[in-house]
């Protein structure tokens, strides 16, 4: 399950130079965390599964949007926080 999951996170960190092992980082520092406060090892490895997740609706978004440089338009900020998943 984790190796699946690792794979999805790096497809969708692979939409954007900007965004390559972003998610697996995210994942190792969530684990941490969650190890930090003492969480047993089920809600960790939760908490690392939900991480590699967490970006998954980025891929309904265009590279046109994400790559923009400079502030998004009107309509671009729409499409950008209201992706269906």
């Amino acid at each position: 399950m984790d190796e699946a999951l690792a794979a999805v996170a790096d497809f969708g960190d692979l939409q954007s130079p900007y965004t390559l092992g972003h998610s697996k980082a995210v994942a190792r520092l969530a684990g941490d965390a969650g190890r930090a406060f003492a969480l047993d090892d089920e809600t960790v490895s939760l908490l690392r599964r939900a991480a590699l997740l967490r970006d998954l609706g980025r891929l309904g978004v265009s590279n046109a949007i994400w790559d923009k440089q400079g502030s998004f338009g009107a309509g671009e900020w729409e499409r950008s926080v209201s992706t269906p998943i």
